[in-house]
């Protein structure tokens, strides 16, 4: 649920401040990329004569960070979103101040000035060191999963609320500005995840799966 906030109504928010700030800024080949990805036009002047009124959006979803820290430590529960100990809430919460830091770090701190826990809660977690990274290449991916098989699963739309049938031909895009249709066969749908089977040339047989929140179902 928080992701559906942090990766939907606030990181459209930063990306309006952020690119109402440095958007002039941006290689001609980055904004013809984000017009054909969204399909409409990556409308710099524009961002540019919102970004005050985003700018206020953006500092008011960052004190809901700072309601919550506040919480907290008034019930005695930790100096986290939830509990005691960092979790994936806090890292989903986190990626908007660090989207914002990476290219308008001023405009971070002064809403940072109305949020004095929130920054005590953000280089917290910005000490955090994860697993290192293991890096491979497109080619490699792509003849991993050509060697490798898809887990058997018994397919079944039992419990769907729609009529589709496994084996279905079907696509599947994501619900926001950027609907990239995938085409496959049928094998799940039910009320958390989609799955749907491909062959491809290079791949070989894959089960590709997706959340059902988020994401339009529809026959090919």
């Amino acid at each position: 649920m928080v992701a559906g906030w942090t990766d939907g109504k606030w990181f459209q928010t930063s990306v309006a401040v952020i690119f109402g700030a440095i958007g002039e800024l941006m290689p001609q080949e980055f904004i013809d990329d984000r017009t054909k990805m969204s399909g409409r036009p990556f409308n710099v002047e524009a961002m540019k004569a919102a970004a005050p009124v985003m700018r206020d959006q953006w500092r008011s979803q960052l004190l809901w960070i700072e309601e919550r820290l506040d919480g907290g430590r008034h019930a005695g529960t930790g100096d986290w979103l939830v509990g005691t100990k960092p979790g994936m809430v806090d890292v989903h919460a986190f990626m908007n101040p660090w989207f914002v830091e990476k290219n308008i770090p001023e405009f971070l701190e002064e809403c940072f000035e109305a949020a004095p826990l929130t920054k005590d809660w953000y280089h917290r977690l910005k000490e955090f060191k994860g697993q290192a990274p293991e890096e491979i290449s497109g080619a490699d991916a792509v003849q991993i999963a050509h060697d490798a098989a898809p887990r058997l699963k018994p397919a079944s739309t039992s419990g769907d609320l729609r009529d589709f049938e496994p084996g279905d031909r079907v696509a599947i895009a994501p619900d926001d500005y950027a609907q990239d249709w995938v085409e496959g066969d049928l094998v799940i749908a039910n009320a958390d995840r989609v799955i749907i089977a491909r062959h491809d040339a290079r791949a070989d047989n894959l089960h590709i799966h997706f959340p059902r929140v988020g994401y339009i179902l529809r026959r090919a």
